[in-house]
């Protein structure tokens, strides 16, 4: 299922580069981020794919890494944190669970330089969707 999607969105499109960034547009224009949603399959991935096309920051990320590899390009999905806030008395950045963000990697070769992607305010990488997406009117 994943071949035929995969297919169907890059279709025509002849380089790496060109792939991911179809793979990246379809994510970010058709589908919606939401914290609540539903899923009536057992896979949850394929479920967010083909079905409602509604999740959050994990789903985009798998979805990319996923997709990504079914085209023959390597990519894993990784995950980490967003840490923007320093404490000024001791010089310290503070971690708070909601700087917890997956992201996706991208490595070298057919012609893609290594990119490791996690969510950023103004990023348009599929796996920093979730900050465009958060702010869209449901």
């Amino acid at each position: 299922m994943l071949d035929r999607l995969v297919a169907e969105w890059t279709a025509g499109l002849d380089t790496p580069a060109r792939k991911i960034a179809a793979i990246a547009e379809h994510l970010r224009h058709d589908f919606s981020y939401s914290l609540t949603f539903e899923r009536h399959r057992r896979e949850p991935l394929m479920a967010f794919l083909l079905d409602d096309r509604t999740g959050h920051c994990e789903y985009f990320a798998s979805a990319m890494a996923l997709l990504a590899r079914s085209a023959g390009l390597p990519a894993r999905v990784v995950a980490g944190y967003r840490v923007t806030e320093k404490n000024s008395l001791g010089g310290y950045w503070i971690v708070r669970e909601s700087n917890a963000t997956p992201g996706r990697d991208l490595f070298p070769g057919q012609g893609l330089p290594h990119r490791r992607r996690h969510a950023e305010r103004g990023s348009h990488a599929a796996c920093a969707l979730h900050d465009e997406l958060r702010q869209r009117p449901r």
